[in-house]
């Protein structure tokens, strides 16, 4: 089963720039690609991944897409866009932040060999007590699908991943599996770096939105996020060559 890393960038070059390379050493098989989405990110992420990736890229590891259209970040629609150009049957969320860890990848991979009916959670409890592990959800695609992935009408940060697999097992009648904190690593930085490309910048109002929004979903909402609207679209330039528009 092919295994997609997705990852998301508005500013954080700083942070890929340490945690990319660290994850490409990781995989021990080819049945893997990461997919790297500039998010109109203005600090440089094209030259980096031009310099420092291209090998990667040309040998299909990475698969680098570029969008210029967003002003501001929406992690929900980003997060859409790069699950949906993903060619892996499972769909892992991986934040610029973190880490791939030894064991990791066997782990998740022999649990979806064995079960079809779960999603892989990072534990509910940050590593460290460190905040940004918890969005690293592992996903089989036609469950990712099924739901119309993240809710973009999510505004701010926080609730957005709690929301989307929440509504992923309800909708689908799936269990889920939480993996060992031992796998959870994260780079440390102040919570300002987490807001800072967002419309919504105040993280406690957001978070509040987020809770209700859960509140409304355990209570019986709709579990498909989306209706009506596209969702997960925009159009990218793939590898530096290719354009297309999802």
């Amino acid at each position: 089963m092919k295994i997609s890393f997705c990852t998301t960038c508005m500013g954080r070059l700083d942070h890929l720039a340490v945690t990319l390379p660290h994850n490409l050493a990781i995989p021990n098989d080819a049945d893997v690609e990461f997919v790297i989405l500039n998010y109109n990110s203005q600090d440089g992420l094209d030259d980096y991944m031009r310099t420092q990736m291209q090998s990667h890229i040309d040998r299909g590891l990475i698969n680098y897409y570029h969008t210029t259209e967003p002003e501001s970040f929406n992690i929900s629609h980003a997060k859409n866009v790069a699950h949906k150009v993903a060619q892996g049957e499972i769909l892992v969320n991986l934040d610029a932040d973190n880490f791939l860890v030894d064991g990791y990848l066997e782990w998740m991979r022999e649990l979806f060999s064995q079960r079809k009916d779960i999603i892989l959670l990072s534990p509910a409890t940050d590593c460290e007590d460190k905040p940004g592990s918890c969005g690293k959800i592992a996903v089989l695609r036609e469950h990712f699908h099924s739901v119309n992935g993240y809710d973009e009408s999510h505004e701010g940060w926080g609730c957005e991943d709690t929301n989307f697999q929440l509504r992923a097992r309800l909708h689908n009648d799936i269990g889920f599996q939480f993996c060992s904190q031992t796998y959870c690593r994260v780079l440390d930085h102040d919570d300002s770096r987490r807001v800072e490309n967002y419309r919504a910048t105040d993280m406690h109002k957001s978070r509040e939105r987020g809770l209700q929004t859960l509140s409304q979903i355990l209570q019986g909402a709709d579990c498909v996020a989306n209706q009506g609207q596209p969702w997960g679209q925009a159009t990218l330039r793939k590898n530096f060559v290719e354009d297309m528009t999802i």
